[in-house]
Formats: structure tokens, sequence, C-alpha cells
């Protein structure tokens, strides 16, 4: 049995507090979510911006992590050149 893990509004990563808002469709075409380091906020979206269709909870928290280890390696010194990561 999973047990759900609600999805919080604010994460912190090293000395960055990241704010998390669940948006109804990102901007790009196939995104699913996104970091933007630059304002310290992780993008997910709610509803796929091909199908229409909302994500399933486990979907969206899968997409919650992605970004949060894309934040994680920033602060590690890494991450260069992921941020546009593709979603299969």
């Amino acid at each position: 049995m999973t047990t759900k893990m609600p999805i919080p509004k604010r994460i912190r990563v090293g000395s960055k507090q990241y704010s998390v808002d669940i948006v109804e469709t990102m901007l790009r075409k196939r995104d699913m979510a996104r970091i933007h380091y630059d304002q310290n906020k992780i993008e997910l979206g709610e509803f796929s911006n091909v199908t229409g269709k909302r994500f399933k909870d486990e979907v969206m928290q899968e997409n919650f992590w992605h970004e949060v280890i894309h934040a994680i390696l920033r602060d590690m010194g890494g991450d260069e050149g992921l941020q546009a990561c593709a979603y299969l």
C-alpha cells in the first residue's frame, strides 16, 4: 500500500528556499514541471498541455521530486544543462 504525500508549498534545499506552485498547465509544450532557479520556484502542471487530462497524484509527486533533485544537484554545484530535461 502506498501512502500519499502532500506536495509542500515550500521546500528548502541547502541555503535556498523554493516555493512550489501548482499551475493549471505548463506554458511550454510537453512540460509537466519546471524549476526556475532565478525565482527559487518549482512549478508543477496539474493538467497535461498535450492531452488536457489531469495528472494522477503519483505523477504529480514524481514530477515534484524530479525538480527537487535538480535543486539538490544545483546546490551541489552540478545540474549544468539539465534545466531543459526532457520528459518521456
